[in-house]
């Protein structure tokens, strides 16, 4: 037992300024637009960023992928909901003989003088052996639930697919993908995998939708695309505005968030690789979301932050802000110790073992 000596007595009064307090700056959440509040959260607009490899929050990926070889890319499960439960069995995708692997790149991710993120697909006058692509990842790999938002302007030359999506792996993932052929015409899809298929092939709306957000021209200028993901349940928007929700193999695990840039030469889905570089430009990422990390404790000053607004942000507040929230060190109370708080109770801890 730890004896209240004067000398550790008086240690403890001089850390007592250095704990943690629930201050203003979104320590006990973030509020959206439904009233749900999130725990962690980041915002970046590129506008602020001089080195995107200094960012903390996210990464550029380096990644190979290699040539798909089935429709999907994998043997695809098929799964379909029954009165005892899910069935599945295993069905393999037609042939794809003109995909082509995916080098994903530092050099083609980069902020411009604008201000703008851009995630570039290398372009070729000939046929390559492999496609440079663009994509960034959270630095964070234990996200799960939240809502999630990318503001960006897709390319309108053919040839490529923008995504913006959640990974775990091919078991766990949420996708908002736009074809740059048809995006023009107002053209996304929300995709959620594992998907399912029909047993002659085609995928089921279940996992797999086309979503019509025409007269709008997914070329000009740019568009809030937006994923709220909740138990059970995925919600699209674009602008704010629903587009569908989906309710089948919806993930439950933590993971990664993603936006990317990418060919790999289907000619079902990117299309060939085009012949000159093609920009998806992102002025914008905000995520608000929880942790699947159960080491991470909640702190228990944030109990009744619903009764205390001024220990939350509210997600719209920030956004008309429009300046970087920092994912590390932020959301719903765990406790944050600084340095020298840290280091002081680390002496505790010393002089307690020697005591």
């Amino acid at each position: 037992m730890l004896q209240q000596t004067p000398l550790l007595l008086s240690l403890l009064a001089l850390l007592a300024p250095l704990a943690p307090t629930a201050t203003a700056d979104c320590e006990c959440g973030f509020t959206d637009e439904n009233g749900r509040v999130w725990q962690y959260g980041m915002m970046v607009p590129f506008k602020s960023v001089r080195d995107l490899n200094a960012l903390p929050d996210i990464k550029v990926d380096t990644r190979r992928v290699e040539a798909n070889t089935n429709v999907s890319g994998r043997v695809v499960r098929i799964e379909k909901e029954g009165e005892k439960g899910r069935d599945s069995t295993e069905w393999r995708g037609d042939p794809i003989s003109d995909a082509l692997p995916q080098q994903f790149a530092k050099e083609n991710a980069f902020v411009d003088s604008a201000g703008n993120l851009n995630l570039v697909v290398k372009g070729s006058p000939t046929r390559p052996k492999e496609v440079s692509t663009g994509q960034i990842i959270t630095s964070r790999s234990d996200i799960r639930y939240g809502t999630f938002r990318s503001n960006m302007q897709i390319p309108s030359t053919p040839g490529v697919c923008s995504g913006f999506f959640f990974y775990k792996n091919d078991d766990a993932e949420i996708d908002f993908e736009i074809v740059s052929s048809n995006a023009s015409l107002g053209v996304a899809y929300s995709v959620i995998h594992p998907q399912i298929y029909q047993h002659g092939g085609d995928l089921t709306n279940d996992t797999f939708r086309q979503l019509s957000v025409a007269p709008t021209d997914l070329t000009k200028g740019f568009n809030t695309f937006r994923f709220d993901w909740l138990p059970g349940k995925v919600q699209y928007y674009l602008n704010d505005q629903p587009l569908t929700t989906m309710t089948v193999n919806v993930p439950d695990v933590g993971g990664s968030m993603f936006v990317n840039n990418w060919s790999n030469g289907n000619a079902n889905w990117s299309g060939a690789p085009p012949t000159t570089d093609v920009a998806l430009l992102i002025s914008k990422i905000a995520y608000f979301f929880n942790s699947s990390d159960t080491s991470l404790k909640p702190d228990p000053r944030c109990a009744n932050a619903t009764a205390q607004p001024t220990l939350m942000c509210n997600i719209k507040d920030l956004d008309a802000k429009n300046q970087y929230v920092p994912m590390e060190g932020n959301g719903a109370g765990v406790l944050r110790v600084g340095v020298w708080a840290s280091l002081g109770l680390a002496v505790v801890g010393a002089l307690a073992g020697s005591l």
